[in-house]
């Protein structure tokens, strides 16, 4: 379809190139964003995961900074991580 001469995209993926340097999974587990410092942490979804980044779900997302770690377990020591886009309350990270 289109609209006055131009194809309409209509928020459709498909066609998308992705550019991922690694292969995303789906998990949709509870993980934790650990604040610089250490000592304040927030809850979050993590969506998906991938061993370069991931796609997370926050319910207050003006309360994330631009760099945490992101803590996937209690045995782990977390993921340093950069946000490199913001929607809503999703996000996306590039791990460090």
């Amino acid at each position: 379809m289109s609209v006055f001469g131009k194809k309409a995209s209509y928020g459709l993926t498909a066609n998308r190139k992705d550019n991922r340097r690694s292969i995303r999974r789906r998990i949709n587990a509870e993980a934790i964003i650990r604040l610089s410092g250490g000592f304040a942490a927030r809850p979050c979804t993590v969506l998906d995961l991938s061993d370069t980044g991931a796609r997370i779900l926050v319910a207050r997302p003006q309360d994330i900074p631009n760099e945490f770690t992101l803590v996937l377990s209690r045995r782990s020591g977390g993921r340093n991580a950069r946000v490199k886009w913001r929607r809503g309350t999703q996000f996306g990270v590039e791990f460090a």
